[in-house]
């Protein structure tokens, strides 16, 4: 496998699934506060989505990204639509997304998760947003605590800018956070995520900007890199390169 390269300019990588694989996205695996990330959520690519499927899950949400550590202050961009919940006893459906994940497969997590949906009984609410550093945990209340819908399409953007993180629903703001100076750099990079858990979701139309992402299209097969807009060459990579 090829490490990607990166370039003076801003790269755009998209996925929408549409060559019925996920190449380049993997399971984080770990655990947190002795709780076990959810192993048995299934995520596969199925008729041009991301379709995540999770039950009877315990622990902390199924977490699957892209991206490595050399990403660094960009823009994730995708659609969801919640299909179905499946409530479980001590663990209640969440859909989530993040930012700057880099410790994966091991007993400490560092990264911003911005998990927006989360069931009760009756109802998905948005506006939970967390941060993990080094096996500690914070939750940030998000600005908006309205109602979400199963079966609707929604858009999540989600920025990384130095030390401040948002993120936006259907271009409304939802949550804002800035790293403080104590954490030192332990969110300035890594990977961009997707979370599920107790429940079926699809994701879609996955676009990502930034100074250190790769100017690729996953919806080919394979990596397909520009070089140069001046050379106009086109390179073909390998699948991204793990942590």
């Amino acid at each position: 496998m090829l490490l990607l390269g990166t370039t003076a300019w801003a790269g755009v990588l998209r996925d929408n699934f549409d060559d019925g694989d996920a190449d380049g996205w993997r399971k984080f695996g770990g655990k947190i506060f002795n709780s076990q990330f959810d192993e048995t959520t299934q995520w596969s690519a199925e008729t041009g989505k991301l379709v995540a499927k999770s039950r009877k899950a315990r622990g902390f949400a199924s977490v699957f990204g892209i991206g490595n550590r050399t990403w660094r202050n960009y823009e994730f961009k995708c659609q969801f639509e919640i299909k179905d919940s499946f409530p479980s006893a001590p663990s209640s459906p969440e859909v989530g997304f993040g930012l700057h994940y880099n410790k994966p497969n091991e007993d400490v997590l560092n990264g911003l998760n911005f998990i927006i949906i989360a069931k009760d009984h009756v109802h998905w609410t948005l506006g939970i947003c967390q941060r993990f550093w080094e096996g500690f945990y914070l939750r940030i209340e998000g600005r908006n605590n309205r109602k979400l819908r199963e079966n609707h399409l929604y858009r999540v953007r989600a920025v990384a800018e130095g030390d401040l993180y948002r993120m936006f629903l259907n271009d409304e703001l939802v949550c804002e956070y800035e790293n403080p100076p104590e954490f030192g750099t332990s969110l300035d990079a890594g990977a961009a995520v997707l979370l599920a858990k107790n429940c079926e979701v699809h994701f879609d139309e996955v676009v990502i900007t930034g100074d250190n992402i790769p100017d690729a299209d996953l919806n080919f097969g394979e990596w397909q890199l520009a070089v140069s807009p001046q050379a106009k060459l086109t390179y073909t990579w390998g699948r991204i390169k793990q942590f």
